[in-house]
């Protein structure tokens, strides 16, 4: 882990060995009835150091378990409730990370802004970025507020969307329409008459229009 984050920050070898170390966990716990607890603590404190690299979680944020033994069994399935929906998560954007890491980095920073944007709201983490050089933070926040800002954030980006189809399509229709209708379709409220080549040739009121300005009209119907 080491090595891959030294190496320029290689986050998706990072994330990869981050999973194979839960995976190799799980099997653990499967596969043995005597489950050595501080054993597993060390495992999950050092994830949790590692997801505090990538600002994910802040260090001691779940409780203590408990040293007897029934309370570390309790403790031990609370924990695994508590941090399941998180590696839900991080296992899904290691296997994306994996997937789109051949089409440069431009797609990973999508994924990241995705997992800030949409998937950590689900889970009730607030993750924002800094300034440049700067970790980002994370604060547990109320998930119906966050859902509340991303639904906020889709209906914004989903006008601005259409905005922009709107002026496209408005400008497809400028440069799809004859000349000699040009001036009729969006500029008719500043004349009243035009010539035989739709050039105006009188303004609202009906006062003809001078050589100057007939000029200047006649280098916007050419173009």
């Amino acid at each position: 882990m080491h090595e891959r984050l030294a190496d320029n920050f290689d986050t998706p070898a990072a994330v990869n060995i981050l999973s194979e170390l839960v995976t190799a966990t799980n099997r653990y716990l499967m596969d043995n009835q005597q489950i050595k607890v501080p054993f597993v603590r060390q495992v999950s404190k050092y994830v949790f150091k590692i997801l505090k690299v990538f600002g994910i979680y802040d260090e001691d944020v779940f409780p203590s378990t408990q040293t007897a033994d029934s309370d570390a069994k309790q403790s031990q399935e609370s924990y695994e409730d508590i941090i399941a929906p998180l590696m839900n998560a991080l296992s899904k954007f290691r296997d994306q990370v994996k997937a789109t890491a051949d089409q440069g980095p431009k797609e990973l920073f999508r994924l990241c802004d995705e997992l800030r944007d949409d998937v950590l709201p689900l889970l009730g983490v607030r993750l924002e970025d800094r300034a440049k050089g700067q970790d980002a933070i994370w604060k547990y926040e109320d998930k119906e507020v966050l859902l509340k800002e991303r639904a906020d954030k889709i209906r914004e980006k989903e006008k601005k969307e259409e905005e922009k189809l709107k002026r496209k399509q408005e400008e497809i229709r400028k440069k799809s329409t004859p000349p000699q209708d040009w001036f009729k379709a969006f500029r008719a409220a500043e004349f009243s008459q035009y010539d035989e080549t739709g050039l105006p040739t009188h303004d609202s009121k009906g006062k003809e229009i001078n050589e100057q300005i007939r000029n200047k009209l006649k280098k916007e119907w050419n173009k």
